[in-house]
């Protein structure tokens, strides 16, 4: 379990996973690091989900990330999980196939 500092200053629980089976369409994220200096730091939620690239949200419109050059964060009510975006790469219902 780690501990980072939130927008609000106090500590947030983060988890570091290797693997995410559930989709992540809808959900709240922040790309916490990036080989494209213009993709650190975007926040939003997860409008679309295709098997390199995700479609985020923002404030200021849509932006398409890709996957395998990316760490997110993934805001829960409780806890936060950062995953590596190549770990993630591939369609939603193929990641909850590769569980069953």
């Amino acid at each position: 379990m780690t501990y980072l500092k939130a927008g609000s200053g106090k500590p947030r629980k983060v988890r570091i996973a290797r693997r995410l089976i559930a989709p992540i369409i809808g959900r709240e994220i922040v790309i916490s690091e990036s080989r494209n200096k213009y993709d650190k730091g975007i926040s939003g939620r997860v409008v679309d989900e295709t098997r390199y690239t995700l479609l985020i949200k923002t404030d200021k419109g849509e932006k398409r990330v890709l996957k395998n050059n990316i760490t997110i964060m993934i805001k829960g009510e409780k806890e936060s999980i950062l995953i590596k975006g190549e770990n993630i790469i591939g369609r939603a219902f193929e990641r909850i196939k590769k569980r069953s």
